[in-house]
């Protein structure tokens, strides 16, 4: 098995409703896992890879969204592939039971 998310994002402005900018974005994990080896610990393969792929995702969209050099032409600005941005870091998701703060 393979993971693949996909997210669909439309910058919208608020006064009118007009699109100012479209894009999906993909993320596929490496290789292939067996379904056994996903669920092993309770899911925490899956879960890791999971969580990979929104920080991946939620990286690209900021990127085109917050970057200066991006356009609001509708088309969608190709990250610069001088440097690697940083990957955002957010918090893992819990594992079931564990209590959340």
């Amino acid at each position: 098995m393979t993971l693949l998310m996909t997210a669909p994002v439309r910058l919208v402005r608020a006064a009118d409703q007009v699109e100012l900018d479209a894009a999906t974005f993909e993320f596929e994990s490496l290789g292939t896992h067996k379904f056994v080896e996903w669920a092993a610990d309770e899911g925490l393969a899956f879960r890791g890879e999971v969580d990979r792929g929104a920080r991946s995702l939620a990286g690209e969209i900021v990127r085109l969204l917050f970057t200066p050099d991006s356009n609001r032409d509708g088309t969608p600005v190709e990250p610069s592939t001088d440097q690697a941005a940083p990957e955002p870091q957010f918090p893992v998701s819990p594992r079931p039971g564990e209590a959340t703060h």
